[in-house]
């Protein structure tokens, strides 16, 4: 539990927070019931419960501490063959072969849905309905394999007055593992898929391999180029990797002598992805006004502006007023220095 607390805590406002899993071959994915999730009180009751739905819990429990005006909304998309699907929408093929946009913020999933859950339970429920339509199959390997990379987005949106709001992202990854065809025995379309895992999860290495080195080496470094857009799966996850996330990258290992090779290769790339250090800075962004908050405003600056020409007026009034009297007085004194003149000449006389 403590592996998960940090990072789900410091998504409130600050950061993003990443989980991922490494090429390391696929382990067993125990489907959790609700029950097993949560109990009554809102508690995890087993510790045989794993990274995500702890994660997902402390994000709720922090959101319930902190009593903010906090939303936070859930995506679930899936890579399968290099295409983006997306597996909360709709059965047509609108969900299907998504594209990615870059918007000047960040890389986002054109038509990729959102839903707003208000409890772990929630998010729980969709994440079950996702994983279901997650592509898998039989391989020689494995008898239900993934088949594509899964990535479970949820975004905190926290507003922090009229015109300011901070967001965060916990990104949830689950990448299918590397495959060696001729232990899987796959043909055809199947071996298909295996190739395109095995393409996907060869760019990540290449990209975490040059975020090591450059993290590594400082302002000194020679690495100018990361190459986020060799695929996807790394272009998705740009942020994550390098920009201004925290990041936990999970090293998924076998005892058994015959995955020794795999197992060491694994060990050496989670030991590069150690090597990444990101600069982490708060997600501040000004909201974007409504048409009625537009009005109202419109409404206010023009009342300020007639009373600022009220003041105006007046002020010019007083000094108006002011040059007047002062002209007056100088114009008593001069009359009266005459008159003493003329009294000093009769006395003379």
């Amino acid at each position: 539990r403590p592996f998960v607390s940090p990072k789900a805590r410091n998504l409130s406002p600050k950061r993003n927070s990443s989980k991922g899993r490494t090429p390391g071959g696929g382990i067993p994915r125990r489907q959790l019931s609700k029950s097993s999730l949560l109990n009554a009180s809102g508690k995890i009751l087993s510790d045989y419960d794993g990274i995500i739905p702890r994660a997902i819990h402390d994000l709720f429990e922090t959101k319930k501490e902190q009593q903010r005006e906090a939303k936070i909304h859930l995506s679930y998309l899936e890579i399968y063959n290099d295409s983006i699907r997306d597996l909360l929408g709709s059965d047509d093929t609108s969900s299907e072969n998504l594209q990615l946009r870059d918007d000047g913020q960040g890389i986002s999933i054109k038509g990729l849905s959102s839903m707003e859950v208000k409890t772990a339970v929630e998010a729980k429920e969709l994440m079950d309905v996702a994983s279901v339509r997650r592509t898998t199959g039989s391989t020689g390997s494995n008898a239900r394999s993934s088949r594509s990379h899964a990535i479970c987005i949820l975004t905190v949106t926290i507003n922090h007055g009229k015109r300011k709001r901070s967001k965060a992202k916990l990104t949830l990854v689950d990448l299918a593992g590397s495959e060696r065809l001729k232990e899987t025995g796959a043909e055809g379309l199947t071996k298909q898929e295996g190739i395109a895992i095995n393409r996907d999860l060869f760019v990540l290495a290449k990209v975490v391999s040059a975020l090591a080195d450059r993290s590594k080496q400082g302002r000194r470094s020679s690495v100018t180029h990361i190459p986020y857009r060799d695929c996807k799966l790394t272009r998705i996850l740009r942020d994550s990797l390098g920009g201004n996330c925290c990041t936990v990258m999970v090293a998924c290992i076998s005892p058994a002598s015959v995955n020794l090779e795999e197992s060491v290769n694994t060990l050496r790339y989670a030991q590069r992805a150690k090597a990444i250090t990101n600069a982490v800075k708060q997600n501040v962004v000004a909201r974007s006004l409504s048409s009625t908050e537009s009005l109202a405003m419109q409404r206010e600056n023009k009342h300020l502006k007639n009373q600022v020409a009220d003041l105006m007026k007046t002020l010019n009034e007083i000094k108006a007023s002011m040059l007047i009297t002062t002209a007056s007085d100088k114009e008593e004194g001069h009359n009266a220095v005459e008159i003493e003149g003329n009294l000093v000449e009769e006395e003379k006389c």
